[in-house]
């Protein structure tokens, strides 16, 4: 640690960055040469767990804005038929939102004259 005083006229306080204090003054101290570090600090990776994609005419339920698009309705047509018939066989509530059972909503479609 008594190296780090060599670097008297670095303030680091107030520079921005996403990496802890410690890891950039190893990047800092590498490349000026004046610390022995076995490599450059590896940055921390988060583990992003991507969920399975599901083709949307495979799914059972869809948003409004996937109904919208995979049935070439408007969402405000959709938002409306959800607010006239909140106890449909084919709504879904979950949480706050509202989504649709693909194959009772296709149903309905078939057997409504207008929408």
């Amino acid at each position: 640690m008594q190296k780090l005083n060599l670097i008297s006229d670095l303030d680091l306080s107030k520079v921005p960055f996403k990496e802890s204090r410690s890891t950039l003054l190893s990047y800092i101290l590498y490349y000026r040469g004046g610390y022995n570090v076995k490599g450059i600090p590896a940055r921390k990776s988060i583990a992003v767990h991507k969920k399975p994609e599901v083709p949307v005419s495979e799914r059972y339920t869809l948003s409004v804005e996937e109904a919208a698009i995979y049935y070439g309705i408007g969402q405000k047509r959709l938002r409306s038929l959800i607010a006239e018939n909140p106890n449909a066989d084919y709504l879904l509530a979950v949480g706050n939102r509202t989504q649709f059972k693909r194959k009772l909503f296709e149903e309905y479609i078939d057997n409504a004259t207008c929408i």
